[in-house]
């Protein structure tokens, strides 16, 4: 399974990010029947959160960056834990059992339906109504995945980060006289997180995306758990 970021998904978390930064978090999304089957949930577990982060060049070219991806992803997975911690909700990271193509598999199809979610429920040119009044999304039964693990629910979560180099960084500096007047300089790195909430059958029951420019690290714990900590404080707390 190839484990590289939708093209599709990233286009539409940058325009994201260029529309929302400086404004309010975007609203999150919640299915009609959220309230009876999150009552259900006793514990939830963490699926392997999806991080890639890049180094920004001066000219603007992107490069993955294995090691930085697995700092976050480290970070990230630690700030959600904590983050339900202080909720007094248990949330385990997950991993199934059987392959962890599993999980290969899941964070790919993850990707699919939040492209849809941000094409139909956010997107101004492409958005659906009839998904606006009626939430409804699945990523497929997440029973393999949780196998074991005696949860009855999921966080999904895909991130997407851009550290600027050094190079990056003194253009900046450089220009920033000449941005002054005609209003152009080089753009910080984008950083993007979105989080979804299913139930085994799969069922989207809650999804959120938080989106900045310039503003934080996904390596970093602390920049990490903010950045968390905004992606999840718009879900509802229920009774376990």
């Amino acid at each position: 399974m190839d484990r590289r970021p939708g093209i599709r998904t990233v286009v539409l978390l940058v325009v994201l990010v260029a529309s929302l930064s400086g404004c309010a978090p975007a609203p999150y999304r919640i299915h009609p029947d959220f309230e009876p089957r999150a009552q259900k949930m006793r514990a939830i577990g963490l699926a392997t959160p999806d991080v890639k982060i890049y180094a920004l060049s001066a000219g603007g070219v992107q490069e993955l960056r294995d090691d930085w991806s697995a700092e976050g992803r480290k970070a990230v997975t630690d700030a959600v834990v904590a983050h339900f911690k202080r909720r007094h909700v248990a949330v385990k990271p997950v991993q199934p059992k059987d392959s962890a193509s599993e999980m290969d598999d899941l964070q790919a199809l993850y990707r699919a339906v939040s492209s849809s979610v941000l094409d139909h429920t956010y997107s101004d040119t492409e958005r659906f109504p009839s998904k606006m009044a009626r939430f409804e999304y699945t990523v497929g039964s997440v029973d393999k995945v949780l196998a074991g693990n005696g949860a009855q629910g999921l966080i999904i979560i895909y991130a997407f980060d851009e550290i600027s180099t050094a190079g990056r960084k003194a253009l900046k500096v450089l220009t920033s006289p000449l941005s002054l007047i005609t209003g152009v300089k080089p753009r910080s790195g984008y950083s993007a997180m979105t989080a979804a909430l299913v139930d085994t059958s799969g069922s989207v029951l809650w999804y959120n995306i938080q989106a900045n420019e310039g503003g934080y690290d996904l390596r970093e714990p602390g920049s990490a758990a903010s950045f968390v900590d905004r992606l999840l404080e718009g879900l509802p707390r229920w009774k376990s």
